[in-house]
Order: C-alpha cells, then sequence, then structure tokens
C-alpha cells in the first residue's frame, strides 16, 4: 500500500507540473484540438491493443484484452514536457496543444486504469464503476 501511495503522490505531482506549464490563454485556442487528440491518443492504443490480444487467438477474454490494450494507452507527460523546455518550444502554439493534449491523454488512461479495479470482480453492481 505504501508504494501504490508513493506513485499517486507522484502522479499527482507530474500533473501539477504539466498544470504550471500549460498556458490557459493558449489552451482556450487549442482546447478543441487537444481534446480531439487527447481522445485519439488514449482510444487508438486501447484498440490496437485490442486488436493484437485477440488476433494472438489463444482463448483472450474481452477483459484480458483490455488490460492489453490499456496498458498502450498512457502517455509520458513528463518527458514530453521536459523535451519541449530543453528545445525552447514550450511556449509554442504547438507545444501547448503537446502539453495539453498529453494531459488530456493522460487524465483519460487514469480513468481506464481505474475502472480494472471494477473488471477484475465477476459481476459488479455498476454503482462500483463510479
Amino acid at each position: 500500500e505504501a508504494l501504490v501511495l508513493v506513485g499517486e503522490i507522484g502522479l499527482i505531482m507530474l500533473l501539477l507540473e504539466a498544470g504550471v506549464e500549460l498556458d490557459v490563454a493558449q489552451l482556450r485556442e487549442t482546447g478543441t484540438r487537444a481534446l480531439a487528440i487527447g481522445i485519439t491518443g488514449t482510444m487508438l492504443p486501447l484498440l490496437v491493443g485490442m486488436g493484437l490480444a485477440m488476433a494472438s487467438g489463444n482463448n483472450v477474454t474481452i477483459k484480458s484484452a483490455l488490460a492489453v490494450g490499456a496498458s498502450f494507452s498512457p502517455t509520458s507527460l513528463g518527458v514530453a514536457a521536459s523535451a519541449l523546455k530543453s528545445g525552447k518550444m514550450l511556449d509554442t502554439p504547438v507545444g501547448q496543444l503537446i502539453v495539453a493534449s498529453c494531459v488530456v491523454d493522460d487524465v483519460l488512461a487514469l480513468i481506464l486504469l481505474s475502472m480494472f479495479k471494477v473488471l477484475v470482480k465477476d459481476s459488479p453492481p455498476i454503482i462500483e464503476y463510479f
């Protein structure tokens, strides 16, 4: 449990660092595109991972395929932000679009991965998903 707590604190700090790097005025301009890129960045690897798991032909259940797909979904916001900062691209519209889409992608991936606690159970009530 202590290791999980340390991991969650690190994740919160990572998202806080990204929030500090995010320009709100620039986000208003790129918000729709960042949302579309973030959703695509989560769903495309999820679907590809599920497809690869199902194509393996080893009697894979849908839960197992979802787990494989979800492992492909998260991006590395910390790496992207530091690379953009070192290249002095962070304050450009493209840099802000990348950071904003990484934030959306990471939040969606966290929601997806947190749902696996419920998916492990045989028949959970719907309220446990929330």
